[in-house]
């Protein structure tokens, strides 16, 4: 569980980085991998994009408490 209060730790910092590298590695992934037909690389960007979905929401769930 993550605690209320101030980041000291850089949480925040640490999970808007996940977010922006999931989103800039995993959309491309996920195209080429369509365009191309190769599904590995379009599972991949799957994968990263829901880490980067999860990480949102994760940070929503902070500002709500924080």
């Amino acid at each position: 569980m993550i605690a209320p209060g101030p980041d000291r730790s850089g949480r925040r910092v640490r999970l808007r980085l996940l977010v922006g590298i999931g989103v800039v590695l995993g959309l491309p992934a996920l195209v080429y991998g369509i365009v191309t037909a190769l599904w590995a690389s379009a599972a991949v960007g799957v994968v990263l994009l829901a880490v980067a979905v999860y990480a949102v929401v994760v940070l929503r769930g902070l500002q709500r408490r924080g």
